[in-house]
């Protein structure tokens, strides 16, 4: 019994990580979209915009949290990997 019970609160936790990731992803894809809609910024002395330049980090993580949801909903597994056996 108390093993049906550790699963279930592995599976609990698990499932309140993926929420608070997809809660992340959706609060940085909407502030990329502020960021695309105003396009409006001040450069620094390169010339290049501190917009620009956080919109970058911004995608970074995007794509970071977008990565660990799949890893979430894959039971801990990175997408896409596995074991081959007998190769050539």
């Amino acid at each position: 019994m108390s093993h049906c019970l550790s699963y279930l609160s592995l599976y609990n936790d698990n499932m309140s990580t993926l929420e608070k990731l997809q809660e992340d992803l959706t609060r940085v894809e909407n502030t990329i979209q502020r960021i695309e809609e105003n396009a409006q910024s001040m450069s620094d002395g390169s010339g290049r915009s501190k917009e620009e330049a956080k919109l970058e980090a911004l995608e970074r993580k995007k794509n970071r949290l977008e990565h660990r949801i799949e890893i979430a909903k894959n039971n801990g597994r990175v997408p896409g990997s596995g074991v081959i056996f007998g190769g050539s």
